[in-house]
């Protein structure tokens, strides 16, 4: 079943736990957060910055209405540094100007910006609309813990979704 864009009835979820992690320097943020719709390139975004950004951070994925924590550094959101562009995810946004060079980041960017820049023209059956699709169930199903470790095993492959990375 396909979901349209606003898929997602709001949920607050605390992002940022899982495996272990080095500190990340202390001239760093170590929260971010963002508010609204749960849509696959926030949580992508999300799962990136406390993976590979700033590992050991908190991210925050708070519902709409909810007041900004203390010092945190939003993202995803309008006239945050870290945002969506006409042509470009917040994911991507994010690994261009961390300067992160990484193959498999990069090839997961390009399965977030056809899922957020080209839903409607998502190719049944395609990788990206596995990704995209695979997503969307599980932050549907509220289960951060699950969306993470698809996130983790798609890294891990490489980017390459196929069939492993995409059974859950």
């Amino acid at each position: 079943m396909r979901y349209a864009p606003t898929w997602l009835a709001v949920l607050g979820l605390c992002v940022g736990c899982g495996r272990p992690a080095e500190q990340a320097p202390a001239s760093s943020s170590q929260s971010f957060y963002s508010i609204g719709l749960h849509e696959p390139d926030k949580v992508c975004s999300a799962w990136v910055i406390s993976r590979h950004i700033r590992p050991g951070a908190t991210v925050e994925l708070l519902p709409q209405g909810s007041a900004p924590p203390d010092g945190a550094v939003p993202f995803d959101m309008p006239a945050a540094r870290w945002a969506r562009h006409p042509r470009r995810s917040t994911f991507r946004t994010i690994l261009e100007m961390e300067e992160v060079d990484d193959r498999a980041l990069e090839n997961m960017a390009s399965y977030v910006d056809t899922a957020e820049l080209s839903f409607w023209s998502l190719e049944p059956g395609s990788p990206a609309e596995q990704f995209d699709q695979t997503l969307r169930d599980l932050v549907i199903a509220g289960d951060l813990q699950a969306t993470y470790a698809y996130l983790d095993s798609v890294y891990e492959a490489d980017g390459a979704v196929g069939a492993d990375a995409v059974s859950r």
